[in-house]
């Protein structure tokens, strides 16, 4: 008889115990395929665009279509040449008309949004804000370095955090589209103008600069929500 109470009691000690533990650990992001196309497809859609924008921009913003190649590339002989220096790194900007001049455009560009967003094209060869002139090689290796680190995040991170790989995404997808532009072109091509009647906003960005922006507040704003300690339940 003891021998049957002792049976039960351990049996409903290990049932206790199992109940306290997870079933199963959660599944990793890299294992979910449901993830994977998530990640993959807004980083995709994010960066088709911004390279789209920007093609489109530079060919149609401008009273000429401008076109931008490396040094070294000899120019068409319908093309005048401007060349755009900094900090002695030589970009030739080809333009397509009789008269070589930089970038030509109106000083307001075009307007999108009346008093809030106008189209105007330039090239920077610094970072955010322009900051940086110059330092194409530490930009693209930071970039580089940038990339191995967000597929880390994403392969160690839970299949459920969909919020964090949105930004995850979204900063993949900003990193590529400008590391797209200083590989090929050594500069950045920008033609968001926020404000431009304003002059509150003298910087001129593109789609990576705010798809860059946007994945980061999102990241915080999880990491926040993810922190933030949940409400003790009442006992009943």
């Amino acid at each position: 008889m003891n021998d049957q109470a002792d049976t039960n009691a351990n049996h409903q000690a290990s049932s206790s115990h199992t109940e306290d533990q997870p079933a199963s650990t959660e599944a990793l992001a890299w294992r979910s395929s449901r993830a994977v196309i998530l990640f993959l497809i807004v980083a995709a859609v994010l960066l088709t665009a911004d390279l789209l924008i920007k093609y489109y921009s530079f060919k149609d913003v401008g009273d000429y279509p401008v076109v931008i190649q490396p040094v070294d590339e000899p120019a068409p002989a319908d093309a005048g040449a401007y060349r755009f220096t900094d900090n002695g790194k030589d970009i030739i900007i080809n333009v397509y008309t009789d008269a070589a001049q930089p970038i030509p455009q109106s000083a307001e560009g075009i307007t999108i949004i009346p008093h809030l967003l106008n189209l105007h094209i330039t090239l920077n060869t610094g970072a955010v804000f322009g900051l940086g002139k110059g330092g194409r090689p530490v930009f693209i290796g930071v970039t580089a370095i940038a990339l191995f680190v967000i597929g880390l995040f994403f392969a160690r991170s839970k299949a459920s955090a969909w919020a964090f790989h949105l930004g995850l995404a979204c900063i993949l997808a900003g990193a590529l589209g400008n590391l797209y532009d200083r590989i090929v072109y050594s500069a950045v091509r920008d033609m968001f103008h926020l404000l431009p009647t304003t002059g509150w906003y003298p910087w001129i960005f593109n789609l990576a600069d705010a798809a860059l922006l946007l994945g980061v507040f999102i990241i915080i704003i999880h990491s926040y929500r993810a922190d933030k300690p949940s409400q003790p339940q009442q006992p009943s």
